[in-house]
């Protein structure tokens, strides 16, 4: 798996594991804090018979001293990586060891770094939709607030309004402002796409966090 994904099951391991429902000592918590204080990275393969218990496994072999772990960019058995940042294996209490590969904590992990990923790129869409207008002499009649307000979502109103504020010094957009009658289907429908696609960002968001994601 990716470093970062691994981190992001670390992370994960201790939000969930740090309710203090699963019977884990705080010795195990710090443990799993020191991996991400200190840069160790557990190798954890992407694919596996068991699905999604492989990576929390591999994470919980660093934490004794076994299977492999990255520091510094070199990849090293579990108890060299711990002692190149001064850490040492630690003894598993009962049932610590279920604790640790229960859950979906690997899951979760990658289901947030897509949400991440997935705004930056709702943001960037917005931006290079911008320049394509620029570049094929769009005209921004489509994205007026009053035809946009004749569809009440809310997405697709931000998303026109959003193209507008980009272009609203453009002196390509006002030199060819007359070019053309109405631009082809995947110019002048950017609002109505884009919006679609942020809609089902915040549904995903807001079901995850219980918090409005204002996407822009």
């Amino acid at each position: 798996m990716d470093k970062e994904v691994v981190r992001g099951i670390l992370l994960m391991m201790l939000l969930n594991l740090g309710q203090a429902y699963a019977g884990v000592r705080m010795e195990t918590l710090e443990q799993i804090a020191g991996l991400l204080n200190h840069g160790i990275i557990p190798f954890a393969p992407k694919d596996g018979s068991v699905g999604y218990l492989g990576p929390e496994a591999h994470v919980g072999l660093v934490l004794i001293g076994l299977g492999k772990a990255w520091f510094n960019d070199n990849l090293l058995p579990g108890d060299k990586a711990l002692a190149k940042a001064d850490m040492k294996p630690i003894v598993l209490a009962s049932k610590e060891g279920l604790s640790l590969v229960s859950g979906t904590t690997s899951i979760t992990a990658l289901t947030a770094l897509t949400l991440y990923d997935a705004i930056n790129y709702s943001k960037t869409a917005d931006i290079s939709a911008a320049m394509s207008l620029e570049v094929l002499k769009g005209t921004l009649e489509a994205y007026d607030p009053r035809i946009q307000a004749v569809r009440p979502h809310e997405d697709q109103i931000n998303t026109a309004e959003n193209i507008r504020n980009i272009l609203k010094d453009s002196e390509i957009i006002a030199q060819y402002k007359s070019y053309r009658v109405q631009d082809a289907t995947s110019l002048r429908n950017v609002p109505q796409v884009h919006g679609a696609v942020k809609k089902t960002i915040k549904d995903a968001y807001n079901g995850s966090y219980g918090n409005e994601l204002l996407l822009r």
